[in-house]
């Protein structure tokens, strides 16, 4: 048959000549190639293709694809790969509008013709003449959005759906030898209007290529299930498979699933060999059956049980074997028994109520586009085992095969969700600009098979994976009756998973659509309301609750978190969510200079785009850890160690597991370093708690002032996942001893000089300078070396963070900016006391009556005799003067840029904020100013640290300043919160002479709701009017640390 291109514009032509959707089990030819890593049965056809680009269909080149057309001269890419990181089209990121939206009038079902790049791909490969003894298949496992295959010049086949396999059946195409494979890759088909996911916009073979022999009586598809008895002391595991079907024109994709795949044409004589062996590789079971028999139930007793905290995992072979007893292929499985349903309204795995501690990821590498590589998906899935993460939402398509057998092995749980967004279309019927009933796939008769095929698709591959605990519908396209038959499609053939679907939040004409009720950024205080106050209807009343996104991490993000978690403890009802997202998805691109540098939307000349909202990850496009990591591997402990001066509560929150895997290490400490530590054996049972003593450890120590206990648990060996003496959890302990008060060292030769416009000081090596009109300090110096650039000024402002922009904080805030810049200062008013002196100023904030008592910020420099400055601010508001929230209240000191070392005692390691500190700990940590700088696609405040007691920031010749406060947040940047506004990248940010210091009382939090309205919550701002006060101390010295 000829291949019609038309076929791109028709919802409901979406797969023709392509072979049924089957499992992933893999096949080889004998035992021991089973156990090894590649099948003899598979050949790769990754590398390098010919290669040819065209606008769109009208300038695709005739007869490519004939086996007489001469390709030599195209050019090359490699394959696996997207084109555009070769150069061809661009990258686009869009999130919820059409990638065409503006370039061409379309609508509906509609794609774009003038804008619709095809890709051209020519390949060579061999088939010797024993492959021709067998079925021959090409598999694709990923192709972007829509294929057109020819082999030798005749017609293959043609698929869409971009991120499930398309299998073509080539036996009567080839021929022993050479051979040509041509395809032809549409950047768009109809398929794309279900594909209007959040991400960048790509296009072509992105996955591997293979070329498959299928052997006689080849087990093509295998389906593993289970049921439990006794109380899951038994199980009965049973086994299914099918034969390779016959080929079609165009299978009738509803009907796939029900086909009769095995018993034409099967040998009665081929046996099929079952063994099944526990992790310890002892065999608890060995039978045989006969091939046609097409299924098995086997009873295994004590089963031990898969879960993401034990992710037990059997090994299933299966031995086809011909009429002489030849072994003819060997399937192996892995296999992970549990036992996942809805339990009165609760979601529970092996009997019990679990918990997501999730994160939503997408499948991109910054380096590989799509094409992620095996490393690179180990490397995520380690670093969240590593940070407590315990669940994924494959948002929003399947992921690779390597992916769920990762998650399999290391204990991941998954919510597997199908290729299905229409988030442009669902986007406009949500804010009432279209009506819901216009929705796509809504209930079109035309979407209906396309959506059951996305679905069934993605389950037969994946319906083996033991990680897998929930079939997800798709994302974002409101509701009707085609995903109302998604969802039946996966109850109808799977009973040991339950069904999401979050999209009928705004259209719920088909409820039960979904298995559980499934919020998107929701606030925690609106959750607790709808779980407690009966806000569910009738029939969602009896549904678990989860947020399938949650926690916006779109650049410094991520506050407020502990408050999800809380109602996790609080509600039985609510089983957790996941949060948006593991990793930034960027791509790099060079400036003018050469340099690389994480791009985002609209840098790659991509009109239209949204921006930096690629930005959302835990983890940089890099695959670095951001610090949000921090804060999310302490709220998803699922071990609460809670120390106190005498013991440690372990609370083991683990369902299955036991701690006798693990030692709890506990350092009593104070500013100055450890003061006692040692090591104590664990065995709390899952579910309980435990009392660990530890009085002996601070028994006979001389503790003067503020002192920590911190408990951590660490891993006693080396585990799938990190090495021995891995943390995994801790908890910390604040408290304070009688201390002696601080002896100040007047310096012998103090000296005050109250001259016509300046004021001066001079106490030992150190000598200040004042301007009675200048506003503050104008030189602060210690041994002649100048530490103040700039008079220090009042600081209101933060550079905006992407949640602020999103809130209209700077709009909303933008006086706390000109305050910070263009404050009033009044002439300067001394006072003598017996301690030295005071300096006051009072700023004038605001262009108002300056009688108003809110227009005031009153500076005093308190000079002790020692050479130290004590800084006091403090500021009223008037209601008289209508301001919003204050972003922060402190001080901005501009420095020289030799002094950046910062020494500081306080909470860290790493940057945190008001409203994201829980999982930082108390104690002394070292970091560049240079480096403290967060790489967040676009600049915005980062690097803070809050609950800082002191800081030193040296030169590297010890020579610095000390800044010390009761408790203070604290900035150390080279650049202002102006310099980082007025950036649009890191590299346009300014090169820098200076250290920017910015002590303050508070600044307000990150927050992390969402990044589009929400403001931090309420208890982490400075609302107005409002009266704040705050005292620091700053000197300047050599050796500060040990100078006190």
């Amino acid at each position: 048959m000829e291949f019609n291109e038309n076929v791109i514009y028709e919802p409901d032509c979406f797969a023709i000549r392509r072979m049924p959707a089957h499992s992933d089990h893999g096949y080889y030819a004998t035992g021991k190639e089973a156990d090894g890593v590649e099948s003899s049965f598979l050949t790769s056809l990754n590398g390098r293709w010919k290669f040819a680009y065209a606008n769109n269909l009208a300038e695709v080149i005739e007869g490519f694809y004939r086996k007489d057309y001469d390709s030599s001269n195209w050019d090359e890419i490699m394959v696996p790969s997207s084109i555009q990181l070769f150069g061809y089209d661009k990258l686009q990121y869009v999130n919820s509008q059409y990638p065409w939206d503006g370039k061409e009038a379309v609508c509906g079902k509609e794609i774009p013709k003038k804008y619709n790049p095809v890709a051209m791909y020519v390949h060579s490969f061999s088939v010797t003449g024993e492959m021709l003894k067998d079925r021959l298949s090409l598999r694709f496992d990923g192709v972007e959005s829509a294929m057109a295959l020819w082999v030798n010049g005749r017609f293959a086949g043609y698929s869409e759906d971009s991120f499930t396999p398309a299998e073509f059946d080539i036996t009567e195409l080839v021929c022993e030898g050479e051979n040509k494979l041509a395809a032809e890759v549409f950047h768009f088909c109809t398929g794309s209007i279900l594909e209007s996911q959040d991400f960048f916009r790509m296009s072509g073979i992105f996955r591997d290529v293979t070329l498959r022999r299928m052997p006689a009586h080849h087990i093509y598809d295998l389906k593993v299930s289970q049921q439990f008895q006794d109380n899951l002391t038994e199980a009965v595991l049973k086994l299914q498979w099918k034969g390779v079907p016959e080929q079609e024109d165009q299978p009738a994709q509803e009907n796939w699933q029900e086909k009769e795949l095995v018993g034409a044409g099967a040998d009665t004589c081929c046996k099929l060999h079952i063994f099944l062996y526990d992790d310890k590789k002892e065999c608890v079971v060995k039978t045989e059956t006969a091939y046609t028999e097409a299924e098995i139930e086997l009873k295994i007793k004590a089963p031990k049980l898969w879960s993401a905290e034990e992710p037990n995992l059997y090994t299933l072979y299966i031995e086809v074997t011909d009429s002489d007893d030849t072994v003819t292929e060997v399937i192996k499985q892995r296999i992970g028994f549990r036992h996942f349903a809805m339990e009165n309204g609760i979601m529970c795995l092996n009997g019990k109520r679990i918990v997501f501690r999730g994160v939503n990821r997408h499948e991109l590498s910054c380096d590989h586009g799509r094409s992620v590589t095996k490393k690179e998906i180990l490397h995520d899935l380690l670093i969240m085992k590593q940070n407590n993460i315990n669940a994924v939402r494959t948002s929003h398509y399947p992921n690779q095969s390597y992916f769920y057998e990762l998650c399999d092995e290391l204990g991941l749980y998954v919510i597997d969700e199908a290729n299905l967004e229409s988030h442009a279309d669902c986007f406009l019927a949500t804010v009432g600009k279209a009506p819901m009933s216009e929705t796509i796939p809504g209930s079109k008769a035309e979407w209906r098979e396309n959506v059951l095929d996305r679905a069934n698709s993605m389950y037969q591959r994946d319906k083996n994976h033991a990680c897998i605990l929930l079939w997800s519908c798709g994302n974002e396209s409101c509701g009707g009756s085609n995903l109302y038959e998604m969802s039946e499609f996966f109850r109808k053939n799977d009973s040991e998973r339950l069904v999401h679907y979050e999209g009928i939040t705004f259209d719920d004409t088909y409820p039960d659509t979904s298995d559980v009720k499934s919020f998107m950024y929701a606030p925690a205080e609106k959750l607790r309301k709808y779980l407690s106050e009966g806000e569910a209807s009738t029939n969602e009343k009896t549904k678990p609750v989860i947020s399938c996104e949650y926690m916006h991490s779109m650049g410094n993000s991520t506050g407020g978190m502990d408050e999800y978690i809380r109602l996790t403890e609080e509600e039985p009802r609510y089983q957790g969510g996941f949060i948006w997202d593991f990793i930034d998805q960027s791509f790099y691109l060079a400036n003018e200079k050469g340099e690389r540098y994480l791009a985002y939307g609209g840098d790659f000349g991509d009109r239209p785009n949204d921006g930096t909202f690629c930005g959302n990850g835990l983890l940089y496009a890099d695959r670095k850890v951001t610090p949000k990591m921090q804060e999310v591997k302490f709220q998803y402990q699922s071990v609460k160690l809670l120390p106190e001066e005498t013991k440690v509560i372990v609370k083991n929150e683990n369902l299955f597991i036991s701690l006798k895997n693990y030692v709890l290490k506990v350092v009593v400490a104070t500013k100055d370093g450890v003061c006692a530590e040692n090591t104590y054996e664990l065995h709390t049972a899952p579910q309980e708690e435990e009392a660990i003593d530890i009085s002996s450890l601070s028994k006979g120590l001389k503790i003067a002032g503020e002192f920590t206990v911190t408990a951590s648990l660490l891993t006693k060996e080396d585990t799938a996942w990190a090495k021995a003496g891995y943390e995994l959890a801790f908890g910390q302990y604040a408290g304070k001893k009688e201390a002696p008060e601080e002896v100040i060292r007047e310096a012998e030769d103090f000296e005050l000089v109250d001259g016509l416009m300046n004021i001066g000081v001079r106490a030992g090596n150190i000598k200040m300078l004042f301007a009675k009109e200048g506003g503050g300090l104008t030189s602060y110096q210690v041994e002649e070396k100048e530490f103040i650039v700039s008079v220090p000024r009042p600081n209101f402002w933060r550079a905006p963070t992407d949640n602020d922009k999103g809130s209209g904080m700077p709009l909303r805030c933008g006086c706390w900016k000109t305050a910070s810049m263009y404050a009033k200062a009044m002439p300067a008013e001394l006072k003598e006391t017996k301690d030295g002196a005071e300096i006051s100023y009072v700023y004038r904030l605001f262009d108002v009556a300056e009688n108003i008592p809110g227009n005031e910020c009153r500076v005093t420099y308190g000079i002790r005799k020692d050479g130290a400055l004590t800084i006091h601010m403090e500021y009223e508001a008037d209601e008289k003067i209508k301001t919003h929230e204050m972003p922060e209240f402190g001080m901005l000191l501009r420095i020289p840029e030799q002094y950046d070392k910062v020494t500081y005692y306080g909470y860290g390691p790493e940057e945190n904020y008001w409203d994201r500190r829980q999982g930082s700990r108390l104690g002394k940590f070292h970091f560049s100013v240079k480096e403290n700088l967060s790489e967040y696609l676009a600049p915005q405040e980062s690097g803070g640290r809050s609950g800082v007691r002191e800081a030193v920031i040296e030169d590297e010749n010890g020579y610095g300043l000390r800044i010390s406060a009761e408790e203070m947040d604290l900035s150390a940047l080279p650049y202002t919160p102006h310099e980082l506004e007025n950036a649009r990248h890191l590299y346009e940010l300014p090169d820098s002479e200076y250290t920017i210091l910015r002590p303050s009382l508070h600044q307000m939090g990150v927050g992390g709701d969402d990044s589009w309205l929400s403001k931090p919550h309420p208890q982490y701002r400075m609302e107005q009017p409002g009266k704040y006060e705050f005292t620091f101390t700053l000197k300047g010295g050599k050796k500060l640390e040990t100078d006190k």
